[in-house]
């Protein structure tokens, strides 16, 4: 989806992502060219609002069911299966067949010995008090503790978010 026909669905990355619907008989087909063979994890991002489901994932012929937990509205997670791609054309097949209203908008293969992305932790200073995060980078997923320390005369009354996919617990854990 391109072209914005979904405008209540925010947070995917890219230029879109693909409505896999309720189908059960629909399938997203993938093929990749890969030059670097060997073991990959192969990961799919989705977001499934209505409920949690299944997908099928099949690799050259190898067939995986993975659980897709229902999200919260805008909220993107991951499954992951490992695979061993080959040089050459690799075929994927994604089915829903748990029949779960689900968007994908990431298909990641990432070969084994490939460290996991970080990301920067900042937080900025604030008239009052200050702010500080227990890591100063994290992988997509982790939890941050943030501790904050108002100034005589003050105290915190909230957050606010400038940049990034994150959620906030009751307890102000990130």
């Amino acid at each position: 989806d391109p072209y914005g026909w979904y405008p209540s669905v925010r947070g995917h990355a890219g230029n879109g992502f693909m409505d896999m619907g309720t189908n059960t008989n629909g399938s997203l087909r993938h093929q990749l060219n890969c030059t670097n063979a060997g073991k990959h994890t192969l990961t799919v991002r989705y977001t499934s609002p209505s409920k949690a489901g299944n997908i099928s994932i099949t690799i050259n012929g190898t067939k995986h069911t993975v659980k897709c937990e229902k999200t919260a509205t805008n909220e993107w997670r991951k499954v992951s299966i490992n695979t061993t791609l080959k040089e050459g054309k690799n075929n994927l097949i994604l089915t829903n067949v748990g029949g779960a209203g689900m968007y994908i908008d990431q298909i990641i293969y990432t070969p084994e010995d490939f460290e996991e992305e970080k990301f920067l932790v900042t937080v900025r200073n604030a008239k009052g008090g200050t702010a500080t995060a227990s890591v100063t980078e994290a992988v997509e997923g982790q939890v941050v503790q943030l501790t904050v320390t108002p100034d005589d005369g003050y105290a915190h009354v909230g957050w606010e978010l400038i940049h990034g996919n994150v959620t906030v617990s009751d307890d102000n854990t990130f």
